[in-house]
């Protein structure tokens, strides 16, 4: 068994070798958090839409109909983005607003997987 200096060698030791610890460089801003779930839904909802060319940008405020996303492909764009984000997308939220743009689409997931409140201590 080791003692407690040698623990506490061992655990400043590391403290001191990788600098994200000592900085938080480890945990994820809030920016970046966005930034990935914006990224991961545009990801998700490219293959729904049928008359976006294959490398053109997805607007976040054009009509997603108008980029060919019709009613079956949103119920599937629905369970792909429950699969993605390991969230039940509730049926209330499942109006056509939700569908409205990409825009809303990306600020529902976001309200979706931000954290509830504090971490249990």
């Amino acid at each position: 068994m080791w003692g407690f200096a040698t623990a506490w060698r061992i655990a400043h030791t590391t403290y001191d070798l990788i600098p994200s610890i000592r900085t938080g460089a480890y945990v994820n801003s809030d920016a970046e958090v966005s930034a990935d779930t914006t990224a991961r839904v545009l990801h998700v909802l490219r293959p729904h839409l049928g008359l976006l060319g294959d490398d053109a940008p997805i607007p976040l405020d054009v009509r997603l109909s108008a980029l060919g996303l019709h009613s079956l492909a949103a119920i599937q764009l629905v369970l792909d983005l429950e699969d993605e984000f390991g969230v039940a997308i509730p049926d209330d939220l499942l109006t056509t607003d939700l569908f409205a743009d990409a825009g809303h689409l990306v600020a529902a997931v976001r309200r979706l997987v931000a954290p509830v409140g504090p971490a249990p201590a």
